[in-house]
């Protein structure tokens, strides 16, 4: 059969393609390049802030024909990496090194997996925070480029979200205490407990690894007093005492606990009083106060069914009670606290203020009445309302008291020899607050 001839010296044309077609199918399919995927997925996805926590990291070799031999992994920067290891059945081993996990001799099969677990302590600030990943082929992590494995896994499946925040808690709380002792965790016990704060995170659980300083403020809701005491105070195992604190002046108060990157934590409101007097269950139990104007006497009297606390005076703390159509006599003002008894209270005003007005008989004497509770007044009408708060809440009422019937009220007014002027009150029983203004 006689062939085609070209140029001298010269292959056909189509002798040269098929050779070169020829040529393309005898490369061997092992000498073409293999995709080597893998995968990693993190569990738990999500953990509370300020926890020490165990993290999964489930490796799985999804070749079809390489062992994937080493991996490195790397948590995120903000976490601190306590420890890595390897199910005690598997191969392979696992080390720390600058913040990084190192797997060696792992020798995953085609389609074989395994878990690290990285226990790391996770950090106060809620958000989400991604891991990086390497592996090769070789289970020394060397080698060539081509030794990588190319990973398959979704930016979800290498993030950890922080949820929550860490914040300060009062484990004790502050109790009353009188001006200028030590505040504890019991009622004007100067040798009680500590005051105490901890250190809690995303779960509500104490942040044992937690060493902030803690620092104390005062919040005055009443009195004017200042905080004193150490603060601020280095927390131990995610706990800080507070053993010296007082205010020195009376009122309503509540302390501010705080510390960079820590949500602020308020305590329960509390009271300074200038004089409490312990009472017990079924006797009487009275205390008084003075200042150069003025001086306040209150009885709480025992029942048959006896509350025992403490009563409670001091001067010019708390709501100032001003009553309209009232010119008070005096510029102080007296607070009664508790106990849930019925109560006496004599308020006497020195003479020289009681001369300083020109209608000074006793009987012109009233007395300007404030409390939490609503209660008859010498006029018939609705005791006037104070909002000292602005919380859109009525915190006080006030006016001036009837003369006896039910209490509160006025039982009796008259003067001494010495011509200073005396009232007496009848107060209802109640763990309440009213001030005294006459």
């Amino acid at each position: 059969m006689p062939l085609l001839q070209g140029r001298a010296g010269k292959a056909p044309a189509w002798i040269i393609v098929a050779a070169a077609l020829a040529a393309s199918f005898l490369v061997p399919a092992s000498a073409a390049a293999e995709t080597r995927p893998y995968r990693v997925t993190l569990a738990p996805q999500s953990v509370p802030a300020g926890q020490q926590a165990v993290i999964g990291a489930r490796i799985q070799n999804l070749s079809d024909r390489q062992q994937l031999g080493s991996v490195n992994l790397t948590p995120p920067s903000a976490f601190s990496v306590e420890s890595a290891a390897l199910p005690a059945s598997s191969a392979g081993s696992s080390a720390l090194r600058g913040g990084v996990v190192e797997l060696r001799d792992l020798s995953l099969p085609p389609g074989g997996e395994v878990t690290v677990s990285v226990t790391v302590g996770v950090g106060c600030d809620a958000g989400e925070y991604p891991w990086s990943v390497r592996a090769k082929q070789a289970n020394a992590f060397n080698g060539p480029p081509g030794n990588e494995f190319t990973l398959t896994s979704s930016a979800a499946d290498l993030t950890t979200t922080v949820s929550g925040g860490c914040a300060l808690r009062f484990v004790a709380q502050p109790q009353d205490a009188r001006a200028g002792e030590r505040i504890s965790a019991l009622d004007f016990d100067p040798a009680g407990p500590p005051v105490s704060v901890e250190v809690v995170d995303g779960a509500g659980n104490r942040a044992t690894s937690a060493t902030p300083a803690i620092a104390m403020d005062v919040g005055s809701l009443t009195g004017l007093g200042t905080l004193r005491g150490t603060s601020p105070v280095t927390a131990a195992a995610g706990l800080a005492t507070f053993d010296d604190l007082s205010v020195d002046a009376p009122g309503m108060y509540r302390l501010r606990a705080s510390a960079a990157g820590y949500q602020p934590a308020d305590s329960a409101v509390f009271f300074v009083s200038q004089v409490a007097i312990q009472c017990l269950e079924d006797v009487d139990c009275s205390g008084s106060l003075s200042t150069p104007r003025s001086r306040v006497e209150a009885s709480a009297f025992a029942t048959d069914d006896p509350d025992a606390g403490f009563l409670q005076l001091s001067f010019n703390s708390g709501f100032r009670p001003d009553c309209a159509g009232y010119q008070e006599t005096s510029a102080d003002w007296a607070l009664v606290l508790g106990p849930d008894r019925l109560k006496r209270v004599i308020y006497t005003i020195d003479k020289r203020v009681m001369n300083a007005t020109p209608n000074n008989g006793a009987s012109a004497l009233q007395m300007c009445f404030a409390a939490p509770f609503t209660f008859a007044t010498r006029d018939g009408g609705a005791p006037a309302e104070a909002d000292v708060d602005g919380d859109g809440n009525t915190d006080w009422y006030y006016a001036t008291l009837p003369d006896c019937g039910a209490p509160p009220c006025v039982a009796a007014r008259r003067k001494d020899r010495a011509g200073a002027g005396i009232i007496e009150v009848r107060a209802p029983a109640g763990a309440e607050d009213p001030a005294y203004r006459p």
